[in-house]
């Protein structure tokens, strides 16, 4: 099975929402391994990384969606949040991110 190197940015978060963003990670797919929360701007930007398979027919698209709705369900409100992916064969990165207009669509979905 092909892996990915996946790294997700949230913010801006309050001090309180970073563990709430991993929780929901961790629900939809696989608890990172790398995790770092640093103070940008008055509020949290919260890093984490995991090297891993995508889910059984998920796409790059559907693991970015499923990423930001779960967190954003988990905070209540939206957040930026951004998902670059590299596969083990390249060094090619691609980031993902969902915009406010998504989130106000699928949060009238979900």
């Amino acid at each position: 099975m092909k892996t990915y190197l996946v790294h997700i940015s949230i913010y801006p978060l309050g001090s309180n929402e970073a563990q709430r963003a991993l929780t929901a990670i961790g629900a939809v797919w696989i608890k990172p391994t790398w995790i770092r929360c640093q103070n940008y701007h008055g509020a949290v930007l919260l890093e984490a990384s995991v090297e891993a398979s995508l889910p059984i027919n998920y796409t790059e698209r559907l693991l970015t969606e499923r990423l930001s709705i779960a967190v954003w369900q988990q905070l209540g409100r939206y957040a930026k949040v951004v998902i670059e992916i590299s596969s083990d064969s390249t060094c090619e990165q691609r980031s993902h991110e969902l915009a406010e207009p998504d989130y106000l669509k699928l949060m009238r979905i979900h």
